[in-house]
This record gives structure tokens, C-alpha cells and sequence, in this order.
């Protein structure tokens, strides 16, 4: 059903999500200790500093707390629709925040 392609499109999106707020939140450390991240691949195939290449990939992040905002609004009222809504607001949204502030790292205990 419809229904049933639109949860598995939210799905497949936090999961791209995850991908890309693990690269962007491991990129210094990552870094430091001489570990694979492809934004530092990135990085230095563009001649970018750490900081330029973070500042260019929240572009991507930002398109996918957006595509997840828009397909949510497709969901029907009921059902999963609450639970989904609270993981894209108290979820995706606040920890993108805290990573891009830095607070998410130092509540891991990193």
C-alpha cells in the first residue's frame, strides 16, 4: 500500500540521517586518530579544511531533516503517526541541534 511506501521512504531516510550525523559528529575524532570517515576522503580530495567540508555536508543533513519533515506531513492521522512525528521533533531535529552544537558528543561521555 501507499501507506506501507511512505513508512518504508521514512525509514530508508533515517537511516541516511544516521549515516550522515555519524560521519559529521566523528569527523574530528576521526580525524585525530587516523580513522576512514568520507568526509575527510572529501576533505582532502577537495583541499578542504575540516571545518569548510562540515559547514558544505550540513547541506545534506539539513536536506534530510527537510525530505523526512515533508514526507511525515503525508501521514495519516492515527495509527504510527504520533510515535513517527516525536521521533522526526524529539529525535531527528533535537540531536541534529546538539551535534551541530557539540553538546551530543559530550553527552555520549566521548
Amino acid at each position: 500500500s501507499s501507506l506501507q511506501q511512505l513508512l518504508g521512504n521514512i525509514a530508508c531516510e533515517i537511516g541516511k540521517w544516521i549515516y550522515c550525523m555519524d560521519f559529521y559528529d566523528d569527523l574530528e575524532q576521526d580525524k585525530k586518530k587516523g580513522q576512514y570517515n568520507p568526509l575527510l576522503v572529501q576533505a582532502e580530495k577537495e583541499a578542504l579544511s575540516v571545518k569548510q567540508v562540515r559547514a558544505r555536508f550540513r547541506k545534506t543533513i539539513d536536506h534530510h531533516v527537510e525530505e523526512l519533515q515533508r514526507m511525515c506531513a503525508f501521514l495519516p492521522y492515527g495509527g504510527f503517526q504520533a510515535i513517527i512525528l516525536n521521533v522526526l521533533h524529539e529525535g531527528v531535529v533535537a540531536v541534529t541541534a546538539d551535534v551541530y552544537s557539540g553538546h551530543f558528543r559530550s553527552h555520549r561521555g566521548r
